[in-house]
């Protein structure tokens, strides 16, 4: 089969169309994150896999990052403002450190058969809490 021959989902992409891509997700999804924040890190994994095309390992990977990035510069901005509770902060830091290994663990050592469904999950209580909110009902 000829790669004209492809469907077009699977036909690779450009290489600099790719990094527009990721580059514009990771700009609009960082700042998304920097005044609300939930679900960033599965819209940014939604954008890499689908519209980058990268695989959900390598995608997995490099999202976080990203998220690393824009939860350091959102951090900074709140410390800097003197909105962050430094030891509550950092304790949870703690817990949340251990959490991401375990997940980091489980998405490599079995792949898209965890992580799809996962996150589909979260998809779909992210929805759930912005309508409750927006009916005024949570």
């Amino acid at each position: 089969m000829k790669k004209k021959d492809l469907p077009e989902e699977r036909k690779p992409l450009n290489e600099w169309a790719r990094r527009a891509i990721i580059w514009g997700a990771s700009l609009i999804f960082g700042a998304y994150d920097g005044f609300y924040g939930p679900g960033t890190g599965t819209f940014l994994l939604l954008s890499f896999c689908y519209l980058a095309k990268i695989d959900v390992r390598t995608a997995s990977g490099n999202v976080k990052l990203v998220n690393l990035a824009s939860n350091v510069g959102a951090v900074f901005t709140s410390l800097m403002a003197g909105k962050v509770l430094i030891p509550l902060g950092l304790i949870s830091a703690v817990f949340a450190t251990a959490g991401q290994y375990i997940g980091a663990g489980l998405a490599l050592k079995n792949g898209s058969k965890i992580v799809r469904p996962v996150i589909l999950v979260v998809i779909i209580l992210l929805a759930v809490k912005v309508l409750l909110e927006f009916f005024g009902i949570a």
